[in-house]
């Protein structure tokens, strides 16, 4: 009877270090991904930031123009 109990203990035993090692890949494969898509999401970010957008031209209305300056760029 004893040995029984102590084979059956052993099996559990090595039930339950397979089940831990198993849950370890599982946490380490997730923790990989998390991290993996955080620096993703921080080089985007970087990315983003440093994105210049192209100045803004700034139109003069004609009207401010000077009548002199607006013939004399006509004919130019």
């Amino acid at each position: 009877m004893a040995e029984q109990l102590a084979r059956i203990n052993e099996q559990l035993a090595q039930k339950n270090r397979r089940a831990r090692r198993i849950w370890q890949v599982v946490v380490g494969i997730l923790l990989a991904f998390v991290l993996l898509w955080g620096i993703l999401c921080l080089l985007s970010y970087h990315s983003y930031t440093q994105y210049v957008s192209p100045p803004k031209i700034q139109v003069e209305p004609l009207s401010s123009i000077p009548v002199e300056r607006r013939c004399s760029d006509a004919v130019a």
